[in-house]
């Protein structure tokens, strides 16, 4: 008889589970489309609801991840092992040493009540076994995905990075923009006599996602249109930003122009700042041949994300930023693709971890990466010390685009862990805060206007609702101010274009 039993509980279950789903399908309708307040639904069933929302939106940011981590060399584990499981923060940081001589590193991306964060996986083998977390860690998490990879030895960085610039950025040098706004390589520009707007892109970027930025918007487009109207050609320049600093790519700029006689307007954004600098304040020996040069969240001074304790957590606010950027489908036109950059960052950290277990190297991943700590907000930074020593003379051609952003709360809860303003302080984050005040997201705002000790550039365009949820004015942080009107209208005064 209870055999009997169990086997009709067995046999009812495919239908119980039918019936379930039915009844999930019907309230998330009812939530949507406003027929029924979430107070009125049972709480088992907004407990099954929101469990189904997690597996549903863990997947989709697995299913995102995959492609780019498998590109890079980054493959997860099996996802029945340990996925989706609660799991203590002190499980994860635990049996470091232990695996010190171990070639296969392992990190785990766990989301910690809506906030993501990368963990050294070290706790996968304990879940597997069923073991029960500590209770000593009051930080909980569940595992959205795992991954290994062979560890990076200090002797292969530099071509994986370069494998990662060739990913990022497969164009290098000079194109144009034609007739239709597509890119083409150039051979007949620079030439002598000619006049060109230069555009040059920021780290982890190319400048195929600079000129989509623009030409998403119909402002943009006319912009467009107009430039290659007033120029003999726009150029843009394509670089590697992680394997090169931004004086070697500098180098490749003044090469690439040459002696010839032209005059050339620049747009540069974020580091393509601190190339186009170097290239006018160091390298180019024709004084007249610049005339304005425009630069867009750019860390004249430094950005605080590239400083080298930052790289962990700097990975973590760019893992949150892709996956709010991505569910709103506003990654589409940005200036990074978010995706390929936290997948390769994150082999640099999960590396940097098993160097650290063996060698005196602890937080100091950035400084593996040329193209990062050339950018340092850090006092004993030598490229930005230098570069400031010699801003003086040029101070006139330059003007700047800056913002400060103010996220929605909606969407943005972990902003707050990230930065500290009076309106985001959290208690107990202090240690962990990659920014100390304004910023665009990857830049602090003062850095985009400070050439040099008490020289500050004049010619200024200050966004100052960045970041509000207002689709009707659009949305700017450092990655898309070129879809914001208010910045592509200001574009053609700061080139001095009347």
């Amino acid at each position: 008889m209870n055999g009997h039993a169990v086997n009709g509980r067995a046999s009812n279950l495919p239908e119980r589970r039918r019936r379930r789903a039915r009844v999930l399908e019907d309230a998330r309708a009812g939530l949507a489309d406003g027929t029924r307040a979430a107070e009125e639904l049972p709480v088992e069933l907004l407990r099954s609801f929101a469990d189904a929302n997690l597996r549903e939106r863990h997947t989709h940011l697995r299913d995102g991840l995959r492609g780019p981590l498998t590109e890079l060399g980054m493959f997860g584990l099996d996802e029945d092992l340990a996925l989706d499981r609660k799991v203590r923060v002190a499980e994860l940081r635990r049996s470091r040493r232990a695996v010190a001589d171990d070639p296969l590193g392992t990190l785990a991306l766990v989301d910690d009540q809506g906030i993501l964060r990368w963990e050294p996986h070290s706790a996968v083998s304990s879940l597997a076994t069923g073991r029960r977390a500590s209770r000593r860690s009051a930080r909980r998490g569940v595992v959205v995905q795992t991954v290994k990879f062979e560890a990076l030895g200090a002797n292969q960085l530099g071509r994986f990075l370069e494998s990662v610039d060739d990913k990022l950025t497969p164009s290098r040098g000079f194109r144009h923009l034609d007739a239709s706004l597509a890119l083409q390589r150039t051979r007949r520009h620079p030439a002598a006599g000619k006049r060109y707007l230069l555009l040059v892109h920021g780290t982890f970027s190319s400048c195929d996602h600079f000129v989509a930025e623009l030409a998403s918007t119909d402002k943009g487009v006319a912009f467009l249109r107009e430039a290659r109207r007033r120029y003999d050609a726009v150029l843009t320049f394509d670089h590697p930003t992680l394997s090169l600093t931004p004086v070697m790519n500098a180098v490749d700029l003044a090469r690439a122009f040459g002696d010839k006689a032209n005059h050339v307007d620049v747009i540069a954004h974020s580091r393509g700042g601190l190339v186009t600098r170097w290239w006018i304040e160091a390298l180019e020996h024709r004084a007249d041949r610049v005339g304005s040069a425009v630069l867009v969240g750019s860390p004249l001074a430094g950005t605080s994300l590239a400083a080298p304790p930052a790289l962990r957590r700097a990975l973590d606010l760019l893992t949150n930023v892709w996956q709010v950027l991505e569910k709103t489908s506003a990654l589409i036109g940005t200036a990074v693709p978010l995706a390929t950059v936290v997948s390769g960052l994150a082999k640099v950290v999960g590396s940097a971890m098993k160097l650290a277990a063996r060698t005196p190297l602890v937080d100091g991943a950035v400084m593996l990466i040329p193209g990062l700590a050339a950018q340092s907000r850090v006092s004993n930074n030598p490229d930005i010390y230098q570069l400031r020593r010699g801003a003086f003379p040029w101070v006139d051609k330059y003007a700047a685009i800056t913002a400060d952003f103010e996220p929605d709360p909606v969407g943005w809860r972990f902003w707050r862990l990230f930065t500290q303003k009076p309106a985001h302080r959290v208690a107990n984050f202090g240690a962990d805060l990659l920014f100390r005040g304004s910023n665009d997201l990857v830049v602090d705002s003062a850095a985009m206007t400070d050439l040099a000790a008490e020289l500050q550039i004049q010619r200024r365009l200050q966004v100052v609702d960045a970041g509000r949820d207002d689709r009707t004015t659009g949305t700017v942080h450092h990655l898309s101010y070129f879809r914001d009107a208010r910045v592509v209208d200001a574009l053609p005064g700061l080139l001095r274009w009347d």
